[in-house]
């Protein structure tokens, strides 16, 4: 349905009303510019293990928060080649070449997460890219941890 004015009431709840959901909602443009929740679990990591595997976020994307349960260090790269290529790199050591790290946050007991500022933006540059992005996930307790990370991302691709 048209929307035929420039001005759009909202309620006391600021909900927009039914035929402005609707249209919105059809846009396929503006569906993927939506916030999402990316929520990756992995199996259970000895202390200093690193899982390595892919998180959906779309060819493109722009990370705006993560969050973890346990201390953990991760890492999201343009390609898996990149990501098989960083494995043994110890933290606090800045990456060298065309290395394709696009985010590593590190979090500890005491800050577990919380929003990027500025924000990360990042995309598959694999070869023929998918939405699934490489990721790697290190167990930063001291014991034992399934670990649960979640990001809160715009797909922009």
């Amino acid at each position: 349905m048209p929307i035929n004015s420039t001005y759009v009431s909202v309620d006391e709840n600021y909900n927009f009303p039914p035929q402005v959901v609707e249209a919105l909602s059809s846009s396929p443009e503006l569906k993927r510019r939506t916030r999402k929740t990316a929520v990756i679990q992995t199996t259970a990591l000895e202390a200093s293990s690193i899982w390595s595997n892919k998180v959906e976020l779309g060819v493109g994307y722009r990370l705006l928060s993560v969050q973890t349960t346990h201390p953990a260090r991760i890492r999201i790269y343009a390609t898996e080649a990149h990501r098989d290529a960083d494995v043994s790199r110890l933290i606090g050591v800045d990456p060298v070449g065309m290395h394709g790290l696009i985010f590593e946050y590190v979090s500890t007991s005491e800050v577990l997460g919380g929003p990027l500022s500025p924000f990360v933006d990042g995309a598959n540059l694999e070869e023929v890219p998918d939405s699934f992005i490489a990721i790697s996930i290190q167990n930063l307790a001291t014991t034992t941890q399934t670990l649960e990370v979640t990001f809160i991302y715009i797909e922009t691709e």
